[in-house]
């Protein structure tokens, strides 16, 4: 998911809460209007968290030297 998709869903969800806004008491409206906010931001931030997190794994995946995954083989022949 992108920003551009958590866009979509935010405008989605607030679009279906102005169809009951008439149904429901304000105080309620609001509150929902609140922790749609929050869910909103909460999903920003662990879409940024993941950007994040893969752009990190690039880097370190360029800095790796293929001496790394060579493996010697276990001496037993001394124990």
């Amino acid at each position: 998911m992108n920003h551009l998709g958590a866009q979509k869903i935010s405008q989605q969800r607030n679009a279906m809460l102005q169809t009951i806004a008439r149904d429901i008491t304000p105080a309620l409206y609001e509150a929902l209007e609140k922790k749609m906010e929050y869910e909103h931001a909460s999903l920003l931030a662990i879409i940024e968290s993941d950007t994040k997190a893969d752009a990190m794994k690039k880097e370190l995946n360029k800095t790796l030297k293929s001496e790394y995954f060579i493996q010697k083989r276990l001496d037993i022949s001394h124990i």
